[in-house]
C-alpha cells in the first residue's frame, strides 16, 4: 500500500500500489545504478556478515535475522534503499577527499557529523523497519529493541520527505545532541578498555559507567550496523578506528558461550573476570 497523508487534514489515506505501477520500483535498473556508483567512487556495498561467528545459544541481538537467511548487512535493504544511502554516503566523503574536500580539521567535523545522520537513516531506512500507524515519525526504527527483529513486511520511508524520518529531521536531531553536549573548551576523547586505564589513582573527580550484563546484549555485534557505514563515510579520516572489518570484539566484557565452546559457565566466569579488573 502507499501510505499518504492530506495538507490540513489529520488522519492518512491508504492506497493500493497496483494501481499505481510508477511507484514499484525496476530493480534491475537501480542495481546497475549502484554498480554504477560504486565504480565511479570506490564505495562498496556493506557485504561485511553480520555476526559471523554466529548463531550463539546466548546472543539473542541478531541471531533472528540470521536464522531466516539474512547473513550480510546489505541483505538487510532494499535495493532502492541501497543506492540512497550509497549516494548519501558519496555525498559525506567529497567532503574530505579530492577536489571538493573542506581544508582541515573543521571539514573533517562536518563530514563527522554528517556521517552520524547518516547512520541516523541507516536506522529508519532497512527492511526491519515497520508502520507506526499513530504518527510521529510514521516509521519505527530498526532498532525499536536492542536486536535485529525479524519482521514479515515492513515500511520503506521517503528520505526526503520532511514530515517522517527524514535526512533533514535527522540532521536537526544531529545539530540539537550536538548543541546539548555543552562541552566546554575541549575536551579528550579516548578510546581504551576498562580493564586497563592510563590515569593514575585518585586523579578523576567522578566516573560515570553503564556496564553490560553478561549475555543480555551483545554490544559489540550490534554495533557493526552502523560501524560498517560509517567506515564508508569517515573510515579514511580516523584509520587507527576502522581498520578491521568489523568492531574490536576479543576484549569485549561479554558472557559470550561460543567464545568458550559453547561453555556457558567459561563464559560467565571470564566475564565476572573482566568486570572485576574494570
Amino acid at each position: 500500500a502507499l501510505v499518504c497523508t492530506r495538507p490540513g487534514k489529520q488522519g492518512k489515506v491508504y492506497l493500493p500500489a497496483d494501481d499505481y505501477p510508477e511507484f514499484v520500483p525496476d530493480d534491475e535498473a537501480i542495481r546497475q545504478r549502484i554498480a554504477a556508483l560504486c565504480d565511479g567512487t570506490g564505495l562498496t556495498v556493506p557485504d561485511e556478515e553480520i555476526s559471523p561467528v554466529r548463531p550463539s545459544p546466548n546472543a539473542r541481538g541478531l541471531s533472528a535475522v540470521t536464522r531466516h537467511g539474512l547473513r550480510r548487512f546489505a541483505d538487510l535493504y532494499t535495493p532502492r534503499q541501497m543506492l540512497c544511502l550509497l549516494s548519501f554516503a558519496a555525498a559525506v566523503r567529497r567532503l574530505s577527499v579530492g577536489r571538493a574536500a573542506q581544508p582541515g580539521e573543521h571539514g573533517a567535523a562536518v563530514a563527522t557529523y554528517l556521517a552520524c545522520v547518516l547512520d541516523k537513516q541507516v536506522d529508519f531506512n532497512s527492511s526491519l523497519c515497520v508502520l507506526k500507524a499513530d504518527g510521529g515519525r510514521a516509521i519505527v526504527h530498526t532498532f525499536g529493541r536492542q536486536a535485529l527483529p525479524m519482521v514479515w513486511d515492513f515500511a520503506e520511508a521517503n528520505p526526503f520527505n520532511a514530515e517522517i524520518a527524514s535526512w533533514a529531521s535527522s540532521l536537526d536531531e544531529v545539530v540539537a545532541n550536538v548543541g546539548a553536549l555543552g562541552a566546554g573548551g575541549s575536551p579528550e576523547v579516548v578510546r581504551g578498555s576498562a580493564t586497563s586505564l592510563p590515569w593514575p589513582d585518585a586523579s578523576l573527580d567522578a566516573v560515570i559507567t553503564d556496564p553490560p550484563y553478561y549475555d543480555n546484549v551483545p554490544y559489540a555485534d550490534i554495533s557493526d550496523f552502523f560501524y560498517v557505514w560509517l567506515k564508508r563515510t569517515i573510515g579514511h579520516l580516523y584509520p587507527e578506528h576502522f581498520a578491521t572489518e568489523g568492531t574490536p570484539k576479543k576484549q569485549e566484557a561479554v558472557a559470550d558461550a561460543v567464545r568458550y565452546g559453547g561453555s556457558k559457565e567459561k563464559a560467565k566466569q571470564a566475564y565476572e573476570q573482566m568486570m572485576a579488573q574494570s
